[in-house]
Protein backbone atom coordinates (compact mmCIF):
# COMPACT_ATOMS: atom_id res chain seq x y z
CA UNK A 1 0.00 0.00 0.00
CA UNK A 2 1.73 3.20 -1.15
CA UNK A 3 2.99 6.03 1.73
CA UNK A 4 -0.03 7.92 2.64
CA UNK A 5 0.35 12.11 1.35
CA UNK A 6 -0.19 13.89 4.63
CA UNK A 7 -3.89 15.42 4.51
CA UNK A 8 -4.95 19.15 5.85
CA UNK A 9 -5.12 18.21 9.31
CA UNK A 10 -5.10 20.26 12.31
CA UNK A 11 -5.27 20.02 16.34
CA UNK A 12 -9.18 20.37 16.89
CA UNK A 13 -11.64 18.03 18.61
CA UNK A 14 -11.63 14.76 16.67
CA UNK A 15 -15.06 15.54 17.13
CA UNK A 16 -15.03 18.44 14.68
CA UNK A 17 -13.48 16.43 12.09
CA UNK A 18 -14.42 14.88 8.83
CA UNK A 19 -12.28 12.59 6.03
CA UNK A 20 -13.23 13.69 2.63
CA UNK A 21 -11.93 11.05 -0.04
CA UNK A 22 -12.41 12.03 -3.25
CA UNK A 23 -9.71 12.41 -6.19
CA UNK A 24 -12.23 15.03 -8.44
CA UNK A 25 -10.98 18.01 -7.80
CA UNK A 26 -14.28 19.97 -7.95
CA UNK A 27 -16.05 17.76 -6.02
CA UNK A 28 -13.35 17.75 -3.22
CA UNK A 29 -13.93 21.64 -3.13
CA UNK A 30 -17.44 21.33 -3.20
CA UNK A 31 -17.35 19.15 -0.13
CA UNK A 32 -14.79 21.05 1.75
CA UNK A 33 -16.94 24.23 1.56
CA UNK A 34 -20.22 22.65 2.41
CA UNK A 35 -18.77 20.74 5.34
CA UNK A 36 -16.15 23.63 6.45
CA UNK A 37 -19.91 25.94 6.35
CA UNK A 38 -21.61 23.59 8.61
CA UNK A 39 -18.27 23.93 11.45
CA UNK A 40 -16.17 20.80 10.67
CA UNK A 41 -12.42 20.56 10.41
CA UNK A 42 -11.78 18.68 7.21
CA UNK A 43 -8.87 16.54 5.94
CA UNK A 44 -9.10 15.27 2.06
CA UNK A 45 -7.10 12.59 0.58
CA UNK A 46 -7.42 10.95 -3.14
CA UNK A 47 -7.12 7.58 -3.13
CA UNK A 48 -8.54 4.52 -1.22
CA UNK A 49 -4.73 3.72 0.11
CA UNK A 50 -4.73 6.93 1.45
CA UNK A 51 -8.29 6.84 3.27
CA UNK A 52 -7.73 3.95 4.77
CA UNK A 53 -4.39 5.14 6.82
CA UNK A 54 -5.68 7.92 7.46
CA UNK A 55 -8.83 6.43 8.83
CA UNK A 56 -6.52 4.18 10.45
CA UNK A 57 -4.24 6.90 11.75
CA UNK A 58 -7.00 9.83 12.74
CA UNK A 59 -10.45 10.07 14.67
CA UNK A 60 -13.36 11.20 12.14
CA UNK A 61 -16.71 12.20 13.52
CA UNK A 62 -17.42 10.90 9.52
CA UNK A 63 -15.94 9.59 6.48
CA UNK A 64 -17.61 10.44 2.89
CA UNK A 65 -16.05 7.73 0.68
CA UNK A 66 -16.71 8.21 -3.38
CA UNK A 67 -16.76 4.94 -4.19
CA UNK A 68 -14.45 5.17 -7.75
CA UNK A 69 -11.37 6.03 -6.37
CA UNK A 70 -8.04 5.56 -8.12
CA UNK A 71 -5.92 2.60 -7.28
CA UNK A 72 -7.99 0.83 -4.57
CA UNK A 73 -11.59 1.86 -4.24
CA UNK A 74 -13.92 3.30 -2.16
CA UNK A 75 -15.47 -0.48 -1.48
CA UNK A 76 -12.25 -2.35 -0.89
CA UNK A 77 -10.92 0.99 1.11
CA UNK A 78 -13.97 0.51 3.39
CA UNK A 79 -13.45 -2.80 3.96
CA UNK A 80 -10.35 -2.30 4.87
CA UNK A 81 -10.94 0.50 6.98
CA UNK A 82 -13.57 -2.03 8.84
CA UNK A 83 -10.83 -4.95 9.12
CA UNK A 84 -8.27 -2.35 10.69
CA UNK A 85 -10.07 -0.42 12.81
CA UNK A 86 -10.80 -2.38 16.52
CA UNK A 87 -14.08 -2.32 18.01
CA UNK A 88 -15.64 -0.84 19.64
CA UNK A 89 -14.50 1.53 17.38
CA UNK A 90 -16.21 2.20 14.33
CA UNK A 91 -16.38 5.53 12.07
CA UNK A 92 -19.38 5.94 10.19
CA UNK A 93 -18.93 5.95 6.40
CA UNK A 94 -20.62 7.52 3.92
CA UNK A 95 -20.59 6.32 0.24
CA UNK A 96 -20.37 9.37 -2.37
CA UNK A 97 -22.13 7.47 -5.73
CA UNK A 98 -23.10 8.50 -8.74
CA UNK A 99 -26.61 6.78 -8.39
CA UNK A 100 -28.97 6.00 -6.24
CA UNK A 101 -29.82 2.54 -7.04
CA UNK A 102 -31.17 0.36 -4.84
CA UNK A 103 -28.36 -2.13 -6.12
CA UNK A 104 -25.47 0.25 -5.92
CA UNK A 105 -26.65 1.08 -2.13
CA UNK A 106 -26.58 -2.29 -1.40
CA UNK A 107 -23.35 -3.31 -3.04
CA UNK A 108 -21.94 -0.08 -0.36
CA UNK A 109 -23.65 -1.71 2.56
CA UNK A 110 -22.49 -5.11 1.94
CA UNK A 111 -18.75 -3.28 1.92
CA UNK A 112 -19.52 -2.23 5.31
CA UNK A 113 -20.78 1.55 4.19
CA UNK A 114 -23.20 3.03 7.08
CA UNK A 115 -25.32 5.09 4.01
CA UNK A 116 -25.10 6.72 0.75
CA UNK A 117 -25.68 9.47 -1.24
CA UNK A 118 -25.81 10.53 -4.71
CA UNK A 119 -23.99 13.21 -6.86
CA UNK A 120 -23.93 15.99 -6.70
CA UNK A 121 -23.34 16.35 -3.21
CA UNK A 122 -26.05 18.83 -1.95
CA UNK A 123 -25.95 20.77 1.54
CA UNK A 124 -29.23 19.52 2.76
CA UNK A 125 -28.67 15.87 2.44
CA UNK A 126 -24.95 16.07 3.60
CA UNK A 127 -26.62 17.64 6.71
CA UNK A 128 -29.36 15.14 7.43
CA UNK A 129 -26.63 12.12 7.22
CA UNK A 130 -24.13 14.21 9.75
CA UNK A 131 -28.04 14.17 11.79
CA UNK A 132 -27.96 10.52 11.49
CA UNK A 133 -24.68 9.34 11.76
CA UNK A 134 -22.98 12.33 14.23
CA UNK A 135 -26.01 12.81 16.06
CA UNK A 136 -24.61 15.17 18.74
CA UNK A 137 -25.53 17.99 15.06
CA UNK A 138 -23.18 20.05 13.21
CA UNK A 139 -20.66 22.01 15.75
CA UNK A 140 -21.25 25.28 14.36
CA UNK A 141 -23.23 28.02 16.00
CA UNK A 142 -25.20 27.93 13.09
CA UNK A 143 -29.15 28.28 13.96
CA UNK A 144 -30.33 26.46 10.81
CA UNK A 145 -27.65 25.64 8.50
CA UNK A 146 -29.58 25.07 5.44
CA UNK A 147 -31.02 28.57 5.73
CA UNK A 148 -27.37 30.27 4.23
CA UNK A 149 -25.62 28.97 1.43
CA UNK A 150 -21.88 28.28 1.88
CA UNK A 151 -18.93 30.09 0.04
CA UNK A 152 -18.56 27.14 -2.41
CA UNK A 153 -16.03 28.99 -4.29
CA UNK A 154 -17.14 27.75 -7.88
CA UNK A 155 -14.76 26.04 -9.80
CA UNK A 156 -12.68 28.01 -11.83
CA UNK A 157 -11.10 27.28 -15.31
CA UNK A 158 -7.61 26.37 -13.86
CA UNK A 159 -9.63 23.82 -11.91
CA UNK A 160 -10.83 22.02 -14.56
CA UNK A 161 -7.88 22.47 -16.91
CA UNK A 162 -5.93 20.15 -13.54
CA UNK A 163 -8.69 18.01 -13.85
CA UNK A 164 -8.62 17.53 -17.57
CA UNK A 165 -4.93 17.18 -17.87
CA UNK A 166 -5.08 14.53 -14.88
CA UNK A 167 -7.17 12.78 -16.73
CA UNK A 168 -5.36 13.08 -20.40
CA UNK A 169 -1.99 12.40 -18.57
CA UNK A 170 -2.50 8.48 -19.70
CA UNK A 171 -2.64 9.10 -23.19
CA UNK A 172 1.29 10.57 -22.97
CA UNK A 173 2.50 7.19 -20.55
CA UNK A 174 4.74 4.77 -23.03
CA UNK A 175 4.10 2.12 -20.58
CA UNK A 176 0.40 1.76 -21.35
CA UNK A 177 0.14 -1.51 -22.78
CA UNK A 178 -3.66 -1.09 -24.14
CA UNK A 179 -3.58 2.26 -25.89
CA UNK A 180 -7.65 1.34 -26.80
CA UNK A 181 -8.97 0.62 -23.47
CA UNK A 182 -7.14 3.98 -21.98
CA UNK A 183 -8.37 6.40 -24.73
CA UNK A 184 -11.89 5.16 -23.67
CA UNK A 185 -11.27 5.47 -19.75
CA UNK A 186 -9.95 8.84 -20.80
CA UNK A 187 -13.04 9.67 -22.29
CA UNK A 188 -15.26 8.36 -19.69
CA UNK A 189 -13.95 10.05 -17.17
CA UNK A 190 -13.24 13.60 -19.13
CA UNK A 191 -17.54 13.17 -19.60
CA UNK A 192 -17.97 12.74 -15.96
CA UNK A 193 -15.61 15.54 -14.96
CA UNK A 194 -17.85 17.42 -16.98
CA UNK A 195 -21.05 16.48 -15.59
CA UNK A 196 -19.94 16.80 -12.26
CA UNK A 197 -19.06 20.36 -13.33
CA UNK A 198 -22.72 20.92 -14.42
CA UNK A 199 -24.16 19.00 -11.75
CA UNK A 200 -22.37 21.33 -8.98
CA UNK A 201 -23.35 24.51 -10.57
CA UNK A 202 -26.84 23.42 -10.49
CA UNK A 203 -26.83 21.79 -6.99
CA UNK A 204 -25.04 25.31 -6.11
CA UNK A 205 -27.72 27.06 -7.38
CA UNK A 206 -31.08 25.11 -6.30
CA UNK A 207 -29.41 24.83 -2.43
CA UNK A 208 -29.27 28.58 -2.58
CA UNK A 209 -32.48 29.28 -3.60
CA UNK A 210 -34.10 27.23 -1.46
CA UNK A 211 -32.06 28.89 1.61
CA UNK A 212 -33.74 32.36 -0.27
CA UNK A 213 -37.12 31.06 -0.60
CA UNK A 214 -37.63 29.77 3.00
CA UNK A 215 -35.83 33.37 4.61
CA UNK A 216 -38.62 35.30 2.52
CA UNK A 217 -41.71 36.42 4.68
CA UNK A 218 -44.57 34.18 4.25
CA UNK A 219 -47.20 36.92 3.87
CA UNK A 220 -45.59 38.56 0.73
CA UNK A 221 -48.42 39.49 -1.82
CA UNK A 222 -48.70 37.77 -4.83
CA UNK A 223 -48.00 38.97 -8.24
CA UNK A 224 -51.36 39.64 -10.81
Amino acid sequence: MPELSAPHTSASDPSRRVLVAEDNVINQRVAVAMLRHLGFDVDVVADGADAVRAAVATHYRLILMDCQLPGLDGYRATAEIRRLQEPPRRTPVIAVTGSEAAADRQRCLAAGMDDHVAKPLRLKALTSLISRWAPQGPPASVTDPTQTAPDLAVPTAHDVQHTLQHLTDGLTDNQQPDLGSTVTDTATNLLDAVGDLGNTLVGTLDDTLDGLGSALPSDLPTLP
